[in-house]
């Protein structure tokens, strides 16, 4: 420390604790946001479900064959099919096989991290004109048939267009 005149620069010690008393404080209240790694996986498994519902969506109208999207609340996953029937991917019937994940990652089945839940069971599939129908093959036209809950916010599809939103 210099002097300047009679008085020494530096920090009192009231001023030393005071600081280290605001920033405990700090620490208690935000740490713990940061360290709840819960809330970060449930809104990348949210992110995840509305990229394969996209994905699914602009898949069916590329390939003009019926892409399936199936949320299953017991095993708290999501997958995404087609089906084959003879050859021709229109016709809902035969095996439903699992679609690839873009970019050669395997097959498009997910599910959540534990403590993110899926909290509904949705089946449907989107046409090849990117409109949604119900498992049993009905077009829907209420927008409340097509929304799950996953980790507390609400993925909906919308039954004019196909459109995948938060809702």
């Amino acid at each position: 420390m210099t002097r300047s005149g009679n008085r020494e620069n530096g920090y009192s010690l009231i001023e030393l604790i005071s600081v280290m008393v605001i920033v405990g404080v700090l620490a208690v209240a935000l740490l713990p946001r940061f360290a709840d790694v819960d809330v970060f996986a449930s809104r990348g498994y949210f992110e995840e479900a509305l990229a394969a519902t996209r994905y699914a969506h602009k898949l069916a109208m590329a390939s003009g064959c019926s892409i399936e999207v199936r949320f299953d609340a017991t095993a708290d996953s999501l997958r995404v099919a087609r089906w084959t029937a003879g050859g021709d991917c229109t016709v809902r019937s035969g095996a439903a096989l699992p679609v690839a994940r873009p970019g050669g990652g395997g097959e498009y089945v997910s599910t959540a991290p534990s403590g993110v839940d899926v909290a509904s069971d949705l089946t449907f599939y989107f046409d090849r004109v990117g409109r949604p129908h119900d498992s049993a093959g009905n077009l829907v036209t209420n927008p409340a048939a097509l929304t799950v809950d996953i980790g507390g916010r609400r993925l909906q599809v919308i039954p004019e267009t196909g459109l995948v939103t938060e809702s």
